[in-house]
């Protein structure tokens, strides 16, 4: 109502301020579309309407003045928007739709496919597939446009503006079309140009959040497919001419959408991601990353499936027995693995890890020992994976025996020294009423030891030394009286 009124009386004297009203309808759009009374709801339209062909129309603003330009705020709701209320709209809402999803600014035309992904809801299947199949489209008129550009003569001038307003006409005509064809458009998106790519990632935004459907499962699959095929033919070669940019969006989006199946689909999708552990650890490393970044605050998704899929293809990777041997791609997802990533500092547990870390202990105990593995394990338990202790230790005893050099590398003897002092000199008692334990505990001390840790040395004698309270009860055993 005060926007309104604020418009109605001249707008905001303050031209820093003057898109303030058109984020306002946005916002009600987004939040209030159901609740609004028709009046509303038409004055939001108008507002966000106006703004839109402003911005269409002005193409050079500074980027001082792009700051203040509201855009991307409207663009994101203008899929709602057509869906919900079409007849406030006005006689053609594709071609209203068409203007933002086919904007001169790629960030607002990112922002309109996104807002269709996130805010249109159940009830408009159809006009989701369209504008999917429209990110396709609007790629291919670009591309065809670029190519005509490129054969033609030089100083012969590109009309802009016509261009602009054919790749309009184009996608409203496929959101004016049917579901059909736009399943037909998405099936034959082509990976292999930029403006391919930049489409998939709009189509991605848009059915990574409905996991349900057999359209989204097949374009993912295909998304994981090229993702592999990238990595295989890029062996060897210096990868100059990849577009990582796009590739790691796509990723992004594969790991987003993986993660809402249930587990057995989920690996079938990333099959041909997770068959790329024994030649590209590197690329699959970062897929992993996406996952745990994902999963983050996340519950009861596929992640520990994909997750299981992937470390059991490592145990079997040739690589395995070289891994002290600076494989440093083997080591980076070796390192994720162990879910190693930008943990805060007073983090000491994940709570994904609830029934599940021994999943964790379970890699560290049967991979290849060394040195590698062994900080990888350590640093798991350093930071997130607090619970395993002290039963840890027995694990990374097994380890420091089984590869005794494992234990010169100075980030795990720190991390080592580290955890044992909160055990050795605030829980004595938890470690040495356990043997197994007790005997991992001075087993691990001594290899310290001979590393060359001095707090190692302290701690070997005090652990060695018996608890006052146990050497009193022994005592009192021996003369007969009570404990």
């Amino acid at each position: 109502t005060d926007a309104r009124t604020l418009d109605e009386a001249g707008g905001v004297p303050d031209p820093t301020f003057a898109g303030g009203g058109a984020i306002v309808a946005a916002a009600c759009i987004r939040d209030h579309i159901s609740e609004m009374e028709a009046d509303e709801t038409e004055w939001c339209c108008n507002k966000i309407r106006q703004t839109l062909e402003d911005s269409i129309r002005d193409e050079g603003p500074s980027p001082y003045e792009r700051g203040r330009v509201p855009d991307r705020s409207i663009s994101a709701v203008v899929g709602l928007l057509v869906a919900e209320a079409p007849e406030v709209v006005g006689d053609d809402p594709y071609d209203f739709l068409a203007a933002a999803l086919s904007h001169w600014s790629d960030e607002v035309t990112d922002y309109g496919y996104a807002g269709v992904g996130q805010f249109v809801g159940a009830g408009h299947e159809e006009l989701v597939l369209r504008c999917a199949a429209a990110a396709v489209v609007e790629a291919r008129d670009r591309h065809d446009r670029m190519e005509a550009e490129r054969r033609t003569m030089m100083g012969e001038s590109v009309d802009e503006d016509s261009a602009s307003l054919s790749t309009r006409a184009a996608v409203r005509g496929v959101l004016a079309g049917s579901a059909d064809e736009a399943r037909s458009i998405l099936a034959e998106i082509d990976l292999t140009t930029w403006t391919g790519r930049r489409a998939a990632t709009r189509v991605a935004r848009i059915l990574a959040s409905r996991p349900g459907w057999s359209e989204s499962k097949a374009f993912f699959k295909l998304v994981a497919d090229w993702v592999a095929s990238v990595w295989s033919s890029d062996r060897g070669q210096s990868g100059g001419h990849r577009d990582f940019h796009g590739e790691k969006a796509l990723e992004k989006e594969l790991a987003r959408f993986v993660l809402s199946l249930p587990g057995g689909e989920a690996v079938g999708i990333l099959t041909p991601v997770i068959d790329c552990v024994a030649s590209e650890p590197r690329e699959v490393e970062d897929v992993l990353h996406s996952l745990i970044l994902a999963a983050d605050g996340a519950t009861d998704d596929s992640f520990w499936s994909i997750w299981q899929a992937i470390a059991d293809r490592a145990l079997e990777a040739p690589w395995l027995e070289r891994l002290d041997a600076g494989y440093s791609g083997a080591e980076s997802l070796i390192r994720r693995l162990f879910l190693e990533t930008y943990w805060k500092d007073d983090v000491s547990h994940w709570d994904r890890l609830d029934g599940e870390a021994h999943r964790v202990d379970g890699l560290a105990a049967e991979l290849t020992p060394a040195g590698i593995t062994l900080t990888a394990y350590a640093r798991f338990l350093y930071s997130i994976g607090q619970q395993s202790l002290p039963r840890a230790f027995l694990v990374l005893d097994a380890m420091v025996t089984a590869s005794p050099q494992a234990m010169g590398h100075a980030d795990a003897l720190f991390m080592l020294e580290t955890m044992l002092v909160r055990f050795v000199y605030g829980e004595p008692h938890r470690l040495k009423s356990d043997p197994d334990l007790r005997g991992s505990v001075l087993r691990l001390l001594d290899s310290m030891v001979s590393a060359g840790s001095s707090a190692a040395y302290r701690m070997r004698d005090d652990f060695v030394t018996p608890e006052r309270g146990a050497g009193d009860a022994a005592t009192a055993s021996r003369n007969g009286s009570p404990a």
